[in-house]
């Protein structure tokens, strides 16, 4: 994201370097108090570089840069600047600075302060005067968030509620009313700094013989900034997207760790990671299992079971076990994974080794570029994906139902970057999703699917 082209006018230069003084001084002091009172927050933090900006608004973070402009961070009271502090690092926690895409900036930043703002609010940390907030949106993720803005944009009315402004009777106060965060910004562009003297003056009683009365403006939006991290400012794409995402995975978990060892992680960020991990969990084990209820398993008692022989019980042992007919739909559209297709593959072939299989494999984009039949490991190894243009699930279901093949299970790998579906067929599916694409199909089962990092990655 591109700063602001308007900015906070910068304070005389006889108290300039006072200001980025005091400024430098606040921040480090809430840096180190963060570690204390918050460990996983302070050593995300710690892991970024400290940059006074006086072209910036308030914060921005590109997940190497913390930037601060000097008279936001010096008039912030002690407990705001740790939780405006906590707003930049939960932004890179979770991957907002590398998950953009072709996105609209400002309305991603949006978005993204939406579900940041209700986490930190859950973890008890008090947030700068005017940050955006919707309560029907909580849970929910940015990439929901920003569907759910961008369809506002284009047709419903509805802004973000700030937070009230303090002090006054709630008769006395006007009525609250919506404001979106780009009207916030202007107003706040429209803000001028007032000078230290000025400032130190008054706070004494001693009003200038020159001054005059200054109108009440009105509350800016606070709205820390998310930019894109700089690798994908030189080589954007969807690889070096998925890399920075892994790294900023591993920092995110040695911070838990930490903070777990501390006593000190917030229980709100502790249920955000686990339901994350909870899905992106083994997902290999997942496929297994998939295949295994799928799996057509009859016994007899001709081959008694021999794990029960000792004990002197005579069981059934199980007998033909074999899948009939198996589906596997191969996403090869331009967007998908490399490392994660091939990953994907590798399991596919470990899930299919204890049975006798009859497997046929489609690729497809927006429609079916091959057709792969066969048994066994040999049958996965000839398949070599051949796609690139854009999605569309409907001609796997055309081509299932053309050929009038009836599967004991369906296997679907892909981005779920499409809303093109075919009806529900009839036999378990499951979806294994790769990206951070939250959209659920309408039919089956989702599991999100990761990539193991390349070698010299985990080495590092």
């Amino acid at each position: 994201m591109t700063a602001p082209a308007s900015r906070q006018p910068v304070a005389p230069d006889s108290t300039a370097r006072e200001l980025r003084r005091r400024a430098e001084t606040a921040v480090s002091r809430a840096r180190a108090e963060l570690l204390l009172r918050e460990p996983f927050f302070g050593h995300l933090l710690m892991r970024l570089r400290l940059q006074a900006d006086e072209n910036c608004v308030q914060l921005w973070t590109d997940g190497k840069t913390l930037g601060f402009h000097p008279a936001f961070a010096a008039a912030l009271p002690p407990d705001r600047l740790l939780g405006a502090l906590a707003h930049e690092v939960l932004h890179l926690a979770c991957g907002h600075h590398v998950r953009r895409g072709n996105r609209d900036a400002a309305l991603w930043n949006e978005a993204c302060d939406v579900v940041v703002n209700a986490l930190l609010l859950e973890a008890g940390f008090r947030l700068p005067e005017g940050f955006v907030q919707r309560p029907a949106l909580a849970g929910c993720s940015a990439d929901a968030v920003y569907d759910t803005l961008l369809r506002e944009r284009q047709g419903t009315a509805s802004g973000l509620s700030g937070q009230p402004r303090p002090g006054g009777s709630a008769a006395a106060r006007p009525a609250p009313r919506e404001i979106s965060a780009e009207t916030g910004r202007a107003q706040l562009r429209q803000e001028q700094v007032v000078p230290e003297a000025d400032r130190a003056a008054r706070s004494a009683g001693r009003r200038s013989a020159h001054e005059t009365p200054r109108r009440r403006k009105p509350l800016p939006v606070f709205s820390g900034e998310v930019r894109d991290a700089p690798g994908l400012r030189d080589a954007p794409g969807p690889e070096m997207a998925a890399k920075l995402r892994r790294q900023t995975d591993r920092e995110v978990r040695d911070a838990l760790r930490r903070a777990r060892h501390a006593g000190r992680i917030p229980a709100g960020l502790e249920r955000l990671w686990r339901r994350e991990g909870a899905e992106q969990a083994d997902w290999a084990a997942l496929l297994r299992r998939f295949v295994a209820h799928c799996a057509e398993n009859d016994f007899c008692w001709c081959a008694p079971n021999r794990r029960f022989l000792h004990t002197g019980c005579y069981l059934p042992g199980r007998r033909d076990v074999r899948i009939p007919c198996l589906a596997v739909a191969v996403d090869c559209s331009g967007s998908v994974d490399t490392p994660a297709l091939s990953a994907f593959m590798r399991e596919l072939e470990q899930a299919l080794l204890p049975y006798e299989a009859e497997a046929v494999i489609l690729c497809h984009d927006c429609r079916i570029q091959s057709v792969t039949r066969g048994r066994g490991r040999d049958m996965l190894r000839r398949v070599q994906p051949r796609g690139g243009g854009g999605t569309d699930f409907r001609p796997v279901g055309r081509w299932l139902e053309e050929e009038g093949l009836r599967p004991a299970c369906l296997i679907w790998f892909t981005d779920l970057e499409c809303d093109q579906f075919p009806p529900a067929p009839p036999c378990p599916t499951l979806w294994l999703v790769w990206g951070d694409n939250d959209r659920q199909p309408p039919f089956g089962e989702r599991v999100r699917l990761t990539a193991p990092a390349p070698a010299e990655e985990r080495m590092a």
